[in-house]
């Protein structure tokens, strides 16, 4: 009896770490995706505005490289240096908090933020961010910097109905990922952490300062050099 106990719970955690590897393996190459629990949760939020879900797949090398640019600057700078988890910036965020500052910066890294919207469901819960870690490690182990990015860019949430900066372009510049300048690429980067409050029409009602010093840091090249 006791040996079948501990075969069924050695099957479970077992059978979903393969199951996950699998997963996380196949959505290594260039496949879109085209759905996320976070696009299932906003869908449910807001059924009742019968909202329409606008996203529009574009592969990096179709992304202008001043919006790559402005966005990992905003969200992560160091992105290209840690292994998913961005230990300097939390250290940051505790001495912020000692200090009091009232304007607390999140510490998510990009990697993170894939993982929060591909793989879990968006509740402030522990298990959910022990969730957030394990696939987090597993797309860092598994895909390329370069794909963790493309991913994010692709399912980023830029609006009520929004995801991906293609359909950010296409409904607030009028133009497409490609084309966005470095101005256009701050403003939506800005946006991103609250983007159902803050978006581009009002970024400069909400936060001007926070695009001037953005804009300002991307002009004096303090970044990390990316490469396509």
């Amino acid at each position: 009896m006791k040996k079948i106990l501990l075969n069924i719970i050695l099957f479970f955690p077992i059978t979903f770490l393969v199951f996950s590897i699998v997963l996380i393996c196949s959505l290594s190459g260039r496949s879109s995706i085209d759905w996320t629990p976070l696009m299932f949760k906003r869908e449910f939020q807001f059924r009742k505005e019968h909202l329409c879900t606008k996203q529009h797949w574009v592969p990096l090398s179709q992304i202008s490289a001043e919006a790559v640019k402005a966005i990992v600057m905003s969200e992560d700078a160091r992105f290209f240096c840690h292994s998913g988890i961005d230990f300097i910036e939390i250290e940051n965020m505790y001495y912020s908090y000692k200090r009091g500052d009232k304007e607390l910066r999140g510490c998510s890294t990009i990697s993170q933020q894939v993982a929060k919207n591909c793989f879990t469901f968006s509740t402030s819960t522990m298990l959910r961010k022990v969730a957030e870690l394990y696939w987090t490690s597993l797309i860092e182990m598994i895909w390329s910097k370069e794909r963790i990015l493309e991913v994010y860019l692709n399912v980023m949430e830029v609006g009520k109905g929004l995801y991906g900066i293609e359909a950010a372009a296409n409904e607030y510049f009028h133009c497409t990922s490609k084309e966005m300048t470095l101005h256009d690429a701050a403003e939506l980067a800005v946006c991103l952490p609250l983007p159902l409050k803050v978006t581009p029409s009002n970024v400069w009602n909400e936060s001007p300062s926070k695009v001037e010093k953005l804009l300002f840091r991307l002009k004096k090249g303090d970044y990390l050099v990316w490469t396509k």
